[in-house]
C-alpha cells in the first residue's frame, strides 16, 4: 500500500469509530470497524465511487427510496430502462430531478428483477454518509452486528444476506453469500494492515478537506504501541487529538490484526 492509501483508511477508520460511538453510546470493537470498514469498501469505495458516484459520499451503497409511480411512468413513456447503463441513467437523471438534497438516482440489480432504478442516499461528508450506513447495516440489523464479531467472515456476509441488505447475482442463495464473502476476505487483510501502519510521514494526517472534515482526521503521535507479532508496524496514537472511541479501538486492532494477518493465506 502507498502512504496515501493508509492515511485513507486510517481516516475512515476513525469516521467508523466515531460514528459508532455516537450511535451505540460505547466505542466499537477493532473487528465491528475492520468489517464495517470492508462493507463499504467493496460496495461503494467508503464513499470515494467515482463516475456517476461522484460527490455523493455513500457508503455501502444504500437505498433512500424507490422511484414514484410518476417517476417510473416518466421513463416509461421514453422507453428509457435501467437496462440500458450508463447511458439510461444520464437520460433518466435529465428527467427525474431529485427531490431533495440528500439522494440521487442510479441503478441496482437483483437476480428476481434484474436491472431497476432506484433513489440512493446522498450526503455532504463521510461523517454524515458513515452514521446512516451505520444505522442500516448494524442498528436496524441485530444479526449483523453480532456477526461482525464472529472470527468466520462468511458470518457477516450470511447475516447480511438473510436481513436483505444486499441481494447478489445469483438465485442460489448459498453462491450469493459465498460471493459476498469472498470480497470481504479480500479487503480485510489490506484494512487490516493499513490501521497497524504507522500515520504516514509523507501524506499529511492532519488536512481537512471538504470531505473529510478535521474532526475526523487521525491524529499522528509519538508514542508507538506494540507491533502485531511477525508482521506490520505499529499505529501511532496521540491523546492530544485522539477520541475515545478510536483510543479504544487501537487497543484492540493490534492483537486482532496479527491473528486476521495469520489467516489470511488460508481462506
Amino acid at each position: 500500500m502507498t502512504p496515501a492509501q493508509i492515511t485513507r483508511y486510517q481516516r475512515k477508520a476513525r469516521v467508523v469509530a466515531d460514528a459508532w460511538t455516537a450511535l451505540f453510546g460505547a466505542p466499537p470493537s477493532a473487528r465491528a470497524v475492520i468489517r464495517a470498514m470492508c462493507v463499504a469498501e467493496f460496495e461503494t469505495h467508503l464513499g470515494d465511487a467515482r463516475r456517476s458516484w461522484e460527490g455523493e459520499h455513500n457508503w455501502g451503497a444504500i437505498h433512500k427510496r424507490s422511484l414514484t409511480a410518476a417517476e417510473r411512468e416518466t421513463l416509461d413513456a421514453r422507453g428509457i430502462s435501467a437496462e440500458g447503463g450508463e447511458d439510461a441513467l444520464t437520460a433518466a437523471r435529465a428527467l427525474l430531478p431529485p427531490t431533495a438534497k440528500d439522494e440521487a438516482l442510479h441503478i441496482d440489480s437483483a437476480p428476481s428483477r434484474g436491472h431497476y432504478f432506484v433513489w440512493f442516499w446522498a450526503f455532504p461528508s463521510d461523517a454524515a454518509a458513515a452514521r446512516k450506513f451505520l444505522q442500516i447495516l448494524v442498528a436496524q440489523r441485530p444479526a449483523v452486528r453480532a456477526a461482525l464479531e464472529k472470527s468466520d467472515i462468511a458470518d457477516t456476509a450470511r447475516a447480511m444476506y438473510e436481513t436483505h441488505y444486499y441481494d447478489g447475482l445469483f438465485t442460489d442463495p448459498e453462491a450469493n453469500i459465498r460471493a459476498y464473502a469472498a470480497r470481504l476476505a479480500e479487503l480485510e487483510p489490506t484494512i487490516t494492515a493499513a490501521l497497524v501502519a504507522p500515520a504516514s510521514p509523507i501524506v499529511p494526517a492532519v488536512a481537512p478537506s471538504p470531505s473529510v472534515p478535521a474532526a475526523f482526521v487521525p491524529p499522528v503521535a509519538p508514542s508507538p504501541l506494540p507491533r502485531p507479532a511477525g508482521r506490520g508496524a505499529p499505529l501511532r496514537v496521540g491523546s492530544r487529538s485522539s477520541s475515545p472511541a478510536l483510543v479504544l479501538l487501537v487497543s484492540t486492532v493490534l492483537v486482532l490484526a496479527s491473528s486476521m494477518l495469520t489467516q489470511a493465506g488460508h481462506r
